[in-house]
């Protein structure tokens, strides 16, 4: 990241196991510039599950001087504001007792803000809840899978 960096469309989605309406409420230190969310159409992801998303915008400016200073692992990272929500929904009964769900983050960055590079959309997900992570491992082999055969010989 660097001082001539933009940012934008930055979006956080989380998607909930099963196919249902989630009630969202905003907790005493939910950032103002974040968005209420936007409920999506259910979709497959990577695990092969159905999960509905729910999508909430970041809508205020952010600034390449936004960025901590590097963490523990060496990692700068752009801080936004607090995200502090809690959903309340009912699972059909095929998914009882079941919370599982992916976070998926999304950003634009344009590198030299106004300059003729091409702004890159970089994005980020994660599985958690009742069945755990799903590790890089196992979303390697479901993107192989849903590759075309004739491109075995590029997996090698």
């Amino acid at each position: 990241m660097h001082p001539e960096n933009t940012f934008s469309n930055i979006r956080l989605v989380y998607w909930i196991i099963g196919n249902q309406t989630a009630a969202w409420a905003p907790g005493t230190n939910h950032s103002s510039c974040c968005s209420s969310p936007v409920r999506g159409t259910p979709a497959m992801q990577p695990d092969g599950a159905l999960y509905t998303p729910y999508t909430f915008t970041y809508a205020c400016p952010v600034l390449a001087s936004q960025i901590s200073p590097a963490d523990s692992d060496g990692v700068a990272r752009l801080k936004l504001g607090r995200f502090d929500t809690t959903a309340t929904f009912t699972q059909p009964t095929s998914l009882c007792d079941d919370v599982t769900y992916w976070t998926q983050r999304f950003i634009t960055i344009d590198e030299d803000g106004s300059g003729p590079a091409t702004p890159e959309v970089r994005t980020f997900q994660r599985r958690n809840g009742t069945r755990g992570t799903y590790t890089a491992g196992a979303l390697r082999s479901a993107a192989r899978q849903g590759a075309n055969s004739d491109s075995q010989s590029d997996l090698s």
